[in-house]
């Protein structure tokens, strides 16, 4: 089972996820639940990209550059 810790939104590491597509489903919708009210983005929508674009986290891009939507970006947060 997956520490209280690794689900804290600052810890959003590919690594918090595993080969399991309903786990990881599981552990997006905690983060996106947390998110939703300040982003406004509905939680459907955003797990469905997630799913798209990451293949429930198991994608290569996913699991080696921690990206989960197939954003890219030069500009650092």
């Amino acid at each position: 089972m997956l520490s209280k810790k690794r689900l804290e939104l600052g810890n959003t590491q590919a690594s918090v996820f595993t080969n399991d597509p309903k786990e990881n489903l599981l552990i997006m919708e905690k983060l996106v639940r947390k998110k939703i009210k300040d982003t406004g983005i509905p939680m459907s929508l955003a797990l469905a990209q997630f799913v798209l674009e990451s293949g429930f986290g198991r994608s290569e891009l996913a699991k080696n550059a921690n990206n989960l939507f197939g954003m890219r970006t030069l500009v650092p947060y």
